[in-house]
C-alpha cells in the first residue's frame, strides 16, 4: 500500500482490514468473554482463517501464539507446543508466549521440559508473575516445596509494578 515506513492512511488501513481474511470471521466487535466463548466454540472455523493469514505472513509471530491460543481450547491441546515454539523461534523474548508453551508442555507431560521452558520465562520477565505461579505450582505438585518456597522469597525482591506506579504517580 505503501513504500514509506509511516503510518498507514484512514484510506489505506481500511483497504487492509477490507481485504484481511480475518475479516469474514472477526469483523463483528465483540468482548473478550464473546470472543472466548467463539474460539471455543468453532475453533476449526478461527484456524482456517488463521492458516489464510499465516499463509499471507508466516513470520508474524502473533499468528503463531494466536494459533497456540486457539490449538490450546482442543482438548487434548494438540499443536498448541508447536505454534508457541514457531511464535518464540520468530521472536524469542516474550515471557507470555513462553509461559504458555511451558503450561502445554506440562498437560502434555513433559515436565521436565515445562519446567525449563516455565524458568527461562521467568528469567526473561522476573515481574511475570503468572510465570512463576505456574513454575512454583508445578514445583508443588512435584513435592518439591524448598524450590517452590525460594522462588517466592526471590519474588519478594522483584518491585511490585503497580505499587512503583502508585508511588510514582
Amino acid at each position: 500500500l505503501t513504500d514509506d515506513l509511516g503510518p498507514l492512511t484512514a484510506d489505506e488501513r481500511r483497504a487492509m482490514i477490507q481485504a484481511s481474511p480475518l475479516l469474514a470471521t472477526y469483523g463483528a466487535a465483540v468482548d473478550r468473554e464473546s470472543a472466548y466463548e467463539l474460539l471455543r466454540g468453532k475453533p476449526a472455523r478461527a484456524m482456517q482463517a488463521l492458516d489464510r493469514a499465516l499463509k499471507l505472513a508466516p513470520t508474524f509471530s502473533d499468528l503463531h501464539a494466536l494459533a497456540g491460543d486457539i490449538l490450546l481450547a482442543g482438548k487434548p491441546p494438540d499443536g498448541a507446543a508447536k505454534a508457541y515454539a514457531q511464535a518464540l523461534r520468530l521472536y524469542p523474548k516474550s515471557a507470555d508466549w513462553m509461559n504458555k508453551l511451558g503450561c502445554v508442555q506440562k498437560q502434555l507431560g513433559d515436565l521436565v521440559a515445562s519446567e525449563l521452558t516455565l524458568r527461562q520465562a521467568t528469567a526473561l520477565d522476573p515481574a511475570s508473575r503468572v510465570a512463576r505461579e505456574n513454575l512454583v505450582t508445578m514445583l508443588v505438585e512435584q513435592q518439591r516445596v524448598a524450590e517452590a518456597r525460594a522462588i517466592l522469597q526471590d519474588a519478594l525482591a522483584v518491585p511490585d509494578l503497580v505499587e512503583d506506579g502508585r508511588r510514582n504517580a
